[in-house]
């Protein structure tokens, strides 16, 4: 826009770009001002949280850290590329690892010994998994 603001009047090239003239006039000067010393502080304190935590903190814990508000914190964090990381979930302890059960004896078996889980036809042979479920009763 500043090359064409050379040549044309300020109230042509907006609309040509296709900005609003107050979008414009606020960009260039913010862009004037440049960064105050308040954001500047503020930029510090979260970096500086943020890497304290070891990258884990959101946008939350780090305004509560650097004292500033959060829509200030996600700018500085989208500014500066600061994208936090989850921590893993903590497994629930089990000590549950099953039972070892002896096979009923009316599993067919072959010559050494070992189950046999094939069929000569279809129909035959019928194996299915047993599961147990505790209900209020007693157990399925």
């Amino acid at each position: 826009m500043e090359a064409l603001r050379a040549e044309h009047k300020l109230c042509g090239v907006p609309p040509v770009v296709g900005m609003a003239k107050s979008s414009y006039e606020y960009a260039r000067n913010a862009r004037a001002k440049g960064e105050t010393e308040g954001r500047a502080a503020a930029r510090e304190a979260v970096v500086e949280a943020f890497e304290a935590s070891g990258g884990t903190y959101g946008y939350g814990p780090l305004a509560a850290a650097a004292g500033a508000g959060e829509r200030a914190v996600r700018g500085i964090m989208r500014d500066e590329g600061l994208v936090a990381r989850a921590a893993k979930k903590k497994r629930r302890y089990g000590s549950y690892e099953g039972e070892v059960s002896e096979a009923p004896p009316s599993l067919p078996r072959d010559g050494e010994g070992r189950h046999r889980f094939g069929a000569d036809g279809p129909n035959e042979l019928w194996i299915t998994d047993v599961a147990e479920f505790r209900v209020p009763a007693g157990k399925v």
